[in-house]
């Protein structure tokens, strides 16, 4: 290359740098409203806003617990099954009072020996005093004939000796009655006892409860041993949690039972029954009742809205001055909309008035 190329080369390479400093630069990037605050979004709908707790329960019919009372023993046998319709009087179950059984067997025959003793001394003691008396009269008939005053006078005697005779056979026939009316009271006593070993049904119903129990457990006093419903007892829901709350205003109760959902309401309790009932049961608003020992799940919802608008709990934003607001979502830039809210939980809020259906709004991640 000659010297008078080198300087034509520079110049080429000058023009062609300081066309390239002088090209537009390339658009710049736009960022989203909504990437550039790391929120998403969610669509204002209809739906349900509801604070809901969940209790378990079962379906159970008022019955009258049936025991022993007071009495404290080991336990017999049961003579019907779980389920049996049974009548009022029938022998539903016992303890084990065979020991009792076997002492009023014993005082009976010993009654009965007594009795018949009784009657073989008061023959005997009456034939006694009718051969006095006969024997005596003999002695007084002939005293007359005879006109012989000493054996009168004998006969006379004789007289108060029958008289006395009789008086002691009275006096030990009060005292055999005495006797005896102590045996039988005390016979009386071991049948009670006995007759309270034995439960029978109070009333015509069906049994619906059974205690775990064989022969020879021990049965505490006031023991619930069965229970009995009758056709027209009525059937609700009780709660059987292990840890008792308190319900205070509920905006609705259902009952979810074998897979049919069921309005429920509350029932009232007087102080004396819920100090012997447990006090939360429900009646089911229907004439087709589960079958009774069926498990129920209580959903309790304090507060309730089925149709209403709705939004994310986390799309609800606060200020002291402004009340409540959202962003809403218009053409992907975020507008501030004041609302008025209804029924608020930890998941949703109602929006009464600000929003309609279909619109988006941000909610905060």
């Amino acid at each position: 290359m000659t010297k008078k190329c080198v300087p034509i080369l520079i110049f080429i390479l000058f023009l062609t740098a300081c066309g390239a400093s002088q090209a537009p630069p390339p658009p710049g990037l736009i960022t989203p409203a909504i990437a550039a605050i790391h929120t998403d979004t969610a669509v204002v709908s209809r739906g349900p806003v509801a604070s809901v707790s969940r209790h378990t329960g079962a379906v159970r019919t008022s019955s009258d617990p049936i025991g022993f009372g007071d009495l404290s023993a080991s336990f017999g046998r049961f003579y019907i099954q779980l389920g049996d319709t049974v009548s009022q009087g029938q022998l539903l179950a016992s303890l084990d009072f065979e020991h009792i059984q076997e002492r009023i067997n014993q005082q009976e025959e010993d009654i009965a020996a007594l009795r018949n003793q009784h009657s073989l001394e008061n023959r005997i003691r009456t034939l006694d005093i009718n051969i006095m008396t006969a024997e005596n009269n003999r002695l007084m008939h002939n005293a007359i004939e005879s006109h012989d005053y000493n054996s009168i006078t004998a006969a006379e005697r004789g007289r108060w000796d029958i008289d006395r005779a009789r008086m002691e056979h009275d006096f030990l026939q009060e005292q055999q009655a005495l006797t005896l009316r102590h045996m039988e009271s005390a016979l009386a006593a071991l049948e009670e006892q006995f007759n309270r070993s034995q439960l029978r049904a109070p009333v015509d119903g069906v049994v619906i409860y059974m205690a775990d129990l064989s022969y020879g457990s021990w049965v505490a006093p006031f023991t619930t041993i069965m229970r009995i419903v009758h056709e027209d007892s009525s059937v609700f829901v009780e709660y059987i949690g292990g840890t008792s709350f308190t319900l205070h205003r509920a905006a609705r109760v259902q009952a979810h039972i074998n897979g049919q959902v069921y309005d429920a309401t509350r029932i009232y309790l007087t102080r004396e029954q819920a100090q012997r009932q447990p006090p939360l049961r429900f009646t089911l608003d229907t004439n087709n009742h589960p079958s009774v020992g069926s498990f129920a799940s209580l959903y309790i919802y304090t507060q309730r809205e089925d149709n209403v608008l709705r939004i994310p709990r986390n799309a609800l934003h606060y200020d002291p001055d402004m009340g409540f607001y959202v962003h809403r979502i218009d053409e992907s830039q975020l507008t501030q909309v004041f609302i008025t809210i209804g029924p608020r939980t930890e998941t949703y809020v109602a929006v009464l008035s600000g929003l309609e259906e279909g619109d988006v709004v941000s909610v905060r991640l």
